[in-house]
């Protein structure tokens, strides 16, 4: 399957001096997608997670809890439905205690989600008469209050850049709500080429109060990227809970 390598996980490991117990950074497909590359994930963990991050968007990012009408006549759950279930959409989690690749979690046994990012990739011509491109769009990226602060969100979009440049995704995108614009043009993404103006039109349309931003990945290898992922668990592990510098979300 084309795509991202969802059950891809990799241990965070702990430093207790600075309050952090270790995790475990995972890619986990949407309902109804199977998982490929032969991923730790056992079905009731993708579950729990996909539960867990759920109420993680809703508590943090409220705005996305919004009943919309279709021109059916219908109703659907713009968070569940255009977002997490959408076609082509993964989430890059970040899980809080758990040191283990397989963990082999029971029912009912808490995901202990950190932070997570939920991408939609798409496969489409960008511009009239161009060739079809591979990329995706970030469309939700939240943290646990309790782990504000750490960087975070900037380890899970390191993640998440990593696998979509392995797939070879061309780019992200992201509508950043106005507030947290100056975020994420930290984190490398900037103004979008013009090629790209209908694409980002539409991608804007979906979110009230944003703008959309653009990250273009490298075409080959993927050493920077590993080297910007390892980075950013350095400064997971080396800041205290309760950190000086704030880690933002989309």
């Amino acid at each position: 399957e084309a795509g991202f390598s969802t059950g891809a996980c990799r241990v965070v490991p702990g430093c207790r001096e600075r309050g952090w117990e270790g995790g475990r950074l995972v890619v986990a497909e949407a309902v109804g997608r199977e998982p490929c590359g032969g991923g730790a994930l056992s079905e009731v963990e993708a579950h729990s997670l996909r539960s867990a991050v759920e109420d993680l968007y809703r508590r943090r990012l409220p705005g996305l809890s919004v009943i919309q009408e279709s021109q059916g006549g219908g109703r659907h759950d713009f968070l569940v439905d255009r977002l997490m279930r959408a076609p082509g959409a993964v989430t890059c989690v970040l899980q809080s205690g758990v040191t283990q690749l397989r963990a082999y979690a029971d029912d009912g046994d808490e995901a202990n989600v950190a932070g997570a990012v939920t991408l939609r990739e798409q496969q489409r011509a960008v511009n009239r008469g161009g060739a079809e491109e591979r990329y995706a769009e970030l469309l939700a990226c939240a943290v646990e209050k309790r782990h504000a602060r750490r960087g975070i969100g900037r380890l899970l979009v390191a993640w998440a850049k990593l696998h979509a440049a392995a797939e070879g995704l061309r780019f992200l995108l992201v509508s950043a709500s106005t507030d947290v614009v100056e975020y994420w043009r930290g984190l490398g993404f900037d103004h979008p080429p013009a090629r790209l103006r209908q694409v980002c039109h539409e991608l804007k349309l979906e979110f009230d109060d944003s703008e959309v931003l653009h990250l273009q990945l490298p075409s080959a290898g993927g050493g920077a990227l590993e080297a910007e992922l390892g980075e950013a668990i350095a400064r997971l592990r080396a800041r205290p809970v309760g950190g000086q510098k704030r880690s933002r979300g989309s």
